[in-house]
């Protein structure tokens, strides 16, 4: 089974705790004489692994299993339970130690776990992003690309009535507000082509010098032609 199945499972986490506190003490048992000195440590790196693989709440477990073992296996007299202040005080600072090994271990995995989702909600929305922008990028060449060919209809046909209409006044102002509505609507469509510049930084800006009576006398053409000016 794996650690991450049996961090899905509460029972799994702290038969795990229990589990891997066992098996130190049977590991240890016959080396008893090599750490007599100072058992302390190896249960100490059971408690530290606990918590780390699998929480706080086993991690204690296995302190108190350790810190039992250590009365019973360890601590003279063997096999017995501690009566002596001294033995006691031994078994209540390993505890304590253990308590403490146990809570900043499972706090260091807890924010490594919390990093590691952080981590990987930023590269889901990077790559959402991405698609979405990847997507608009498609969307602006495809309409681009459908807008310009009407325009160039629009444009030839109008070339077509100035050479073959009749020199009538009212019609020749009409095909000069469609052909410059025309070019009007092809600049739109060449700014609307400039949103991937612009979205990576690249604006390119071309200042002219304008006219502006003759930006009035065309906006009063395109009314006159719509019919919206008194």
């Amino acid at each position: 089974m794996s650690l991450d199945r049996i961090r899905a499972h509460r029972a799994g986490r702290y038969l795990f705790g229990v589990a891997a506190s066992v098996s130190t003490v049977a590991v240890l048992i016959p080396l008893r004489f090599l750490i007599e000195p100072l058992p302390a440590p190896p249960f100490l790196l059971t408690v530290i692994a606990v918590a780390w693989f699998v929480g706080l709440g086993p991690a204690l477990v296995s302190v108190a299993v350790c810190a039992f073992a250590i009365d019973y296996w360890f601590i003279p007299p063997l096999y017995a339970v501690t009566t002596t202040w001294h033995e006691i005080a031994s078994v209540v600072s390993f505890a304590m130690v253990g308590v403490v090994v146990a809570w900043l271990t499972a706090t260091r995995r807890q924010v490594e776990d919390d990093r590691k989702a952080l981590l990987a909600r930023e590269r889901a929305a990077r790559a959402s992003a991405e698609a979405a922008n990847r997507a608009k990028d498609e969307f602006v060449a495809v309409l681009g690309h459908e807008f310009r060919n009407p325009l160039s209809a629009i444009s030839t046909a109008v070339q077509l009535l100035d050479r073959v209409g009749k020199p009538d006044d009212t019609a020749t102002s009409a095909r000069e507000v469609i052909a410059r509505q025309a070019r009007n609507i092809a600049r739109m469509v060449d700014d609307l082509m400039e949103v991937n510049r612009i979205a990576a930084g690249k604006i390119r800006l071309d200042p002219r010098p304008m006219d502006l009576a003759e930006t009035v006398r065309r906006c009063v053409a395109t009314l006159s032609g719509a019919g919206r000016t008194e």
